[in-house]
Order: structure tokens, then sequence, then C-alpha cells
């Protein structure tokens, strides 16, 4: 049982890991519509973009 708890639990922060790398993608992908100051505040804020889940997916994938 709790086997299966861990794995839905991995499931679950694996798909919001992957919903925030999609998000960061998507501020990249809208950057690239602009240039100069405006593209790279929009890369600043991209790259900063916390991905909290990826986090903790790497955090759980390093105890198995």
């Amino acid at each position: 049982m709790e086997d299966r708890v861990e794995s839905d639990n991995h499931r679950k922060v694996s798909r919001r890991c992957q919903a925030e790398r999609g998000q960061r993608q998507r501020m990249m992908d809208q950057a690239g519509h602009y240039s100069g100051e405006e593209r790279a505040r929009m890369l600043d804020g991209a790259n900063s973009f916390p991905l909290d889940w990826c986090d903790e997916k790497d955090r759980l994938d390093a105890l198995k």
C-alpha cells in the first residue's frame, strides 16, 4: 500500500514538474517575439520562474 502511495505521489509531482517546465517554455517562446530590452526582461523572467515541483521531483528521484 505504501509503495502505491509513493508511486502516486511521484506521478503527481512529475506531472506538476512537467507543467512548470511547459510554462517556462511558453514564457521563453513569448519572449522570442520581442527584441532588445523587452526580450531580455522577458527571458530573465522565464529563467527565474521557479521550478519548485521539479526540485521536489529531483529530491524524490535521489531517494530511490
